[in-house]
C-alpha cells in the first residue's frame, strides 16, 4: 500500500476541514502535515454555486422577458437570441450550478437549479425546428394549448418551490413567487392565443413585466451572496424570515446561549 493510501486510512477530516489521526500510534502521526495536501484533494471545498446558477436564471429570464413585454424588441420577434442563452447558459450552466449544489450539500438549491436548467433546455428545444417536437400537432390551437400546459405545469412547481421557501429570505421567496406571476400570464398568454388574441397579447406583456423583476430579483439575490463583508464594502440585505415570523409569534422566540 501507497503512503497516500495508508494516510487515506489512518487519518479522518473532522467538521472544521482539519486532518485527525485515527491511530496516534502508528508513523503516520508524526506526518500529519505531510498528507495535508493529500487530503485537500480527496476532500476539495465546494465554492458556492448559488451564484453561478441565479445569474444564468436571471440573465436568460430577463432576454425573454423583453421580448414578451415589447420592450426594444417586438413582441412577434424570433427567439434565435433566447434559445441561444436558454440552451446553454440558462440550460446547461445552471444544470452545472444544481449538480455543484449537490455537492454542497443544498437539496432544495439542486432541486430548483437542476429543474429550471433542464426547462430552458427544453424551451430552447421546443422552439429549435431540427428537434421537431412539435412538429405533430395538425393546427396552431393544439400547440398553444400544449404550450399553455406546459407553462402552467412550470407555474405549479414554482408555486410549490415558493412554498418551500417560506423560510429562506424575503428576497429569494419573492423571486419565486414573481416567477409564479410571470408563469401564471403566460400560460393564459398560450390558452387565449386562437379565441382571444387582444387578451392573450396583454397577457404575455404583463408576464414579460413579472418576468424582468424576475430577473432582477434574481440578479439581486446572486449579488447578494457574492458580495460578502470578505471582499466588499457594499452588503446587499436579503431579510431573513425566521425572525420576522418570529416578532409575529409564528416561531418561538431564540434560546439565549
Amino acid at each position: 500500500m501507497s503512503d497516500q493510501a495508508k494516510a487515506y486510512h489512518l487519518v479522518n477530516v473532522a467538521s472544521d476541514g482539519k486532518a485527525q489521526v485515527t491511530n496516534p500510534n502508528y508513523e503516520y502521526a508524526n506526518n500529519v502535515e505531510k498528507y495535508q495536501g493529500f487530503l485537500s484533494r480527496q476532500f476539495p471545498t465546494t465554492a458556492n454555486p448559488a451564484p453561478l446558477g441565479l445569474c444564468c436564471f436571471g440573465l436568460t429570464t430577463f432576454v425573454l422577458s423583453m421580448i414578451n413585454a415589447g420592450g426594444l424588441i417586438s413582441i412577434h420577434a424570433p427567439n434565435g437570441v433566447v434559445n441561444g442563452l436558454a440552451m446553454f447558459y440558462g440550460g446547461l450552466v445552471q444544470l452545472l450550478a444544481g449538480m455543484w449544489e449537490f455537492k454542497t450539500g443544498n437539496t432544495f438549491g439542486a432541486t430548483l437549479f437542476a429543474s429550471y436548467g433542464g426547462f430552458w433546455m427544453s424551451f430552447a428545444a421546443l422552439s429549435v425546428n431540427c428537434f421537431g417536437f412539435l412538429g405533430g400537432y395538425t393546427n396552431a390551437k393544439d400547440v398553444h394549448d400544449g404550450l399553455g400546459i406546459y407553462l402552467m405545469a412550470w407555474c405549479m412547481f414554482t408555486l410549490w418551490n415558493t412554498f418551500a421557501s417560506h423560510r429562506s429570505t424575503l428576497a429569494l421567496f419573492s423571486l419565486l413567487f414573481t416567477v409564479v406571476i410571470a408563469f401564471l400570464f403566460l400560460s393564459i398568454s398560450e390558452f387565449t392565443n386562437i379565441t382571444f388574441p387582444t387578451i392573450s397579447i396583454r397577457c404575455q406583456e404583463v408576464g414579460g413585466v413579472f418576468g424582468l423583476i424576475a430577473a432582477f430579483l434574481a440578479w439581486y439575490c446572486a449579488f447578494a451572496a457574492l458580495l460578502t463583508k470578505k471582499n466588499s464594502l457594499i452588503i446587499l440585505p436579503v431579510v431573513p424570515l425566521d425572525p420576522i415570523y418570529r416578532s409575529w409569534g409564528w416561531l418561538p422566540a431564540e434560546e439565549e446561549a
